[in-house]
């Protein structure tokens, strides 16, 4: 009888055991799965917000007004300058108009609409403000949100004193 009670015993506390891992691994699995909705949730708000930034940043008619004012003195001081400003203006826009079609871009694409972009800038504040570009080859294939660099020059630009004698630098680099 005790030997039988022995081995009910371990069969009783083997069961205990094995429903108490299972709790506390199925706790612990909710409470990741939890964890993972309410990141996914974030980074789709994030997206959503950055998404209505893009559309802002598209149809800002400030920085429309500036563009055209400022291609309006280049063609007839510069005519060149001013087929040039048009031309990195287009792919300014065309690329605005692109980024709406998905929700994230490269690198490398980013540069180049960031290089177009900041043409518009140099053109108007001319030797007030400087980009410098120092990113790693490895990085060029890697995807961020469309805009995402946009928004920050933009912002950069917006919030900081531009003049020649106190030079706006952008750095970007990684």
């Amino acid at each position: 009888p005790t030997e039988r009670n022995f081995y009910g015993l371990l069969i009783i506390s083997s069961m205990c055991v094995l429903i108490t891992a299972t709790l506390y691994e199925g706790i612990t699995y909710f409470g990741k799965w939890r964890e993972a909705l309410t990141e996914t949730e974030q980074l789709e708000k994030l997206h959503l917000e950055s998404q209505f930034q893009s559309i802002q940043s598209q149809l800002n008619p400030h920085f429309l007004f500036n563009s055209l004012n400022v291609l309006s003195s280049l063609i007839t001081e510069n005519p060149r300058r001013a087929e040039d400003f048009v031309d990195e203006l287009s792919n300014v826009y065309r690329y605005l108009l692109r980024s709406n079609e998905r929700e994230l871009a490269s690198v490398a694409e980013e540069l180049r609409f960031i290089r177009s972009f900041f043409h518009l800038l140099e053109t108007r504040h001319d030797t007030g403000v400087a980009l410098n570009i120092d990113v790693n080859q490895s990085d060029l294939d890697k995807r961020l949100p469309a805009l995402a660099l946009q928004i920050l020059v933009e912002n950069t630009v917006k919030h900081n004193e531009i003049s020649p004698e106190k030079p706006l630098s952008i750095d970007i680099f990684h």
